[in-house]
């Protein structure tokens, strides 16, 4: 509510302390704490707070592939907010780590139809899934294709404002 009246600062600071506490509390690995770890991921990203947004939905990933499953919406979720995040960072900054890029395509073509069978084709995390995947795929074949391995730790992209 804060971030909504122009103090996003401290709503971001209250909600790392909600989830520092929730941590200290219950544990990384309980589902509340997923879903605060989302929560305050989607303000970094909002903030544009990219590289510390990306770095706690790819644990936070990882935490809900073990504790709810490799096929539960919240696990869907964070997929899809974890690819969101980086191509608003790409919009943002014209940047992106190529070993994001390829965790990104990688985790998207996993998850994408598995998501659309188990969630509907209507859920919000699967839209948007099956919206950034081939955005990945495009963008994972340009690194490909124009780098060497071991590929760049930033890549730069030319980003085109639509009118």
């Amino acid at each position: 509510m804060m971030s909504l009246v122009g103090r996003k600062d401290e709503a971001l600071a209250m909600q790392r302390e909600v989830y520092a506490q929730e941590v200290s509390l219950i544990g990384k690995q309980d589902e509340r704490n997923l879903q605060t770890a989302l929560s305050l991921a989607d303000m970094l990203i909002g903030n544009q707070d990219f590289a510390e947004a990306l770095s706690l939905l790819r644990e936070t990933i990882d935490l809900s592939r073990t504790v709810k499953g490799p096929e539960d919406s919240l696990t869907f979720r964070l997929v899809a907010n974890y690819s969101g995040g980086i191509l608003a960072a790409i919009k943002a900054n014209g940047t992106a780590d190529a070993s994001d890029i390829f965790y990104a395509e990688k985790l998207l073509g996993e998850n994408a139809e598995k998501a659309r069978r188990i969630l509907g084709p209507t859920r919000g995390s699967v839209i948007d899934m099956f919206r950034d995947l081939p955005v990945f795929r495009k963008i994972a074949a340009h690194i490909r294709a124009t780098e060497t391995p071991p590929y760049p730790s930033e890549v730069r992209f030319v980003v085109s404002k639509r009118t």
